[in-house]
């Protein structure tokens, strides 16, 4: 259970675990870390991440292997390990994106980085879309690859899926800016 607040934590801790079962016949273990108190606390903290867990795509589903949540950390940002095919969250920061209503961008963007960033990552086609493009979605995304990577499938995802979501002029910003990398996302998005 990686926590990046401190360096000297063991990876390894007392954690309640919970199996969140999908529809479409995924599950994702949800790990609580133990300073949550009791069996109830953690089950209660997890419940707030199975609904929007389930809203992921199937194929992020299939390949994220776990999630862990630790006490605390309203100011500390969740991230993603993309080899491990898990990501970290932390409760107090949920708490303050449930309240600014992007917890669920921030789970996108995280389970992008651990589900399918490193299939697809390297691949050419996303290489030649990105350079095509010449611009980035979001200031993040400028950041670096991964971050471009993510942030993109994000805004991707929601114009091939649920284009109702943006309001027509950020529609057409977006799909001027990222047109190939949106493109790319509709190999990936198939399901």
């Amino acid at each position: 259970m990686p926590d990046k607040r401190a360096n000297d934590r063991p990876l390894m801790k007392d954690a309640y675990v919970f199996a969140a079962r999908y529809r479409d016949g995924t599950t994702v273990a949800i790990a609580v870390d133990a300073a949550f108190g009791s069996r109830p606390a953690a089950e209660q903290e997890a419940s707030r991440y199975t609904l929007r867990l389930g809203r992921l795509p199937s194929l992020y589903r299939r390949h994220l292997r776990h999630i862990v949540i630790h006490e605390g950390g309203a100011d500390t940002t969740a991230f993603a390990e993309d080899r491990g095919h898990f990501l970290v969250l932390y409760s107090g920061n949920a708490t303050r994106r449930i309240g600014t209503h992007d917890l669920e961008e921030t789970l996108f963007h995280e389970a992008t980085h651990a589900a399918i960033q490193q299939q697809y990552l390297p691949r050419a086609a996303w290489k030649t879309a990105r350079t095509r493009d010449g611009a980035f979605v979001t200031h993040y995304a400028e950041t670096d690859e991964q971050e471009d990577f993510a942030e993109s499938a994000l805004f991707a995802y929601t114009l091939i899926k649920h284009p109702e979501r943006f309001p027509v002029a950020e529609r057409e910003r977006i799909e001027r800016q990222i047109p190939h990398r949106i493109d790319f996302f509709r190999t990936v998005y198939v399901d």
